[in-house]
């Protein structure tokens, strides 16, 4: 297991306790390119356990993107959740 997934849930708490919104962002770089594309797919992976935190706690969830091209898989992921 990655350490940092576990805390994903507390950072999320904490914005709760706050009242502030999550923001979350994959990362540079355009899904179609071969050097980024693990990259990107492992930041849409951590997006989906993000995004269901935040639902849980109702949390706004605040998501920038530098490709147009994830932004259907983005939000996709975020109605899923």
């Amino acid at each position: 297991p990655i350490e940092a997934m576990n805390h994903i849930d507390e950072a999320v708490g904490r914005c709760a306790e706050m009242g502030v919104p999550a923001h979350f962002t994959a990362g540079l770089g355009l899904l179609q390119d071969t050097v980024c594309t693990p990259r990107v797919v492992a930041g849409l992976a951590i997006l989906g356990k993000i995004a269901e935190s935040c639902a849980k706690r109702d949390v706004p969830l605040i998501v920038t993107t530098s490709d147009a091209g994830r932004l259907p898989l983005e939000t996709a992921i975020i109605r899923e959740a």
